[in-house]
């Protein structure tokens, strides 16, 4: 019980964003929610059991259907890393999260993390850099926010110190 619980082995900021993608690739709902707080992970179950799906059918046919449209039910997803900013406390305020699911987690650390993601089927392939704000909830790594940069992959998610 230890382990589920994330009191002795708590997965790093990447590899919970490495876990999020690989449970849109499998359709896997519980791992899927796993890598958010509480409040959310609250909200995308409620969402699905009003809705009346199966775990493995709102992943394929509400939140993530429009990935086997584009790339094909055959389609991968490779992350890679880049540039890592710890934010300041005053940078991720919670108020409005809070406002919105009623209660907000304490986060002890934050970071905005660049990521290259690539996704790759029969029916074709895209490119994205997405900014994915991570936190740390009672010792366990949870995705916040996920924002894309249309833009052009570049050298800006290679690894770099911030100057902040």
């Amino acid at each position: 019980m230890l382990y589920k619980s994330g009191v002795i082995f708590s997965s790093t900021k990447t590899e919970v964003i490495e876990k999020y993608f690989k449970s849109i690739q499998t359709s896997d709902f519980d791992s899927f929610v796993e890598c958010f707080p509480k409040e959310m992970k609250n909200e995308y179950e409620q969402q699905r059991t009003e809705g009346g799906y199966g775990k493995e059918q709102v992943m394929k046919e509400v939140l993530y259907g429009d990935f086997i449209k584009s790339y094909g039910s055959d389609y991968t997803i490779d992350v890679s890393f880049g540039r890592e900013t710890k934010l300041k406390e005053s940078e991720y305020d919670l108020s409005e999260y809070k406002s919105f699911y009623g209660s907000a987690p304490n986060v002890s650390e934050a970071y905005e993390i660049v990521t290259n993601v690539t996704f790759k089927g029969s029916k074709g392939s895209e490119d994205a850099k997405l900014y994915i704000y991570v936190g740390k909830c009672s010792g366990k790594w949870c995705i916040f926010n996920i924002t894309q940069d249309n833009g052009i992959v570049d050298e800006d998610t290679g690894l770099k110190t911030s100057e902040n």
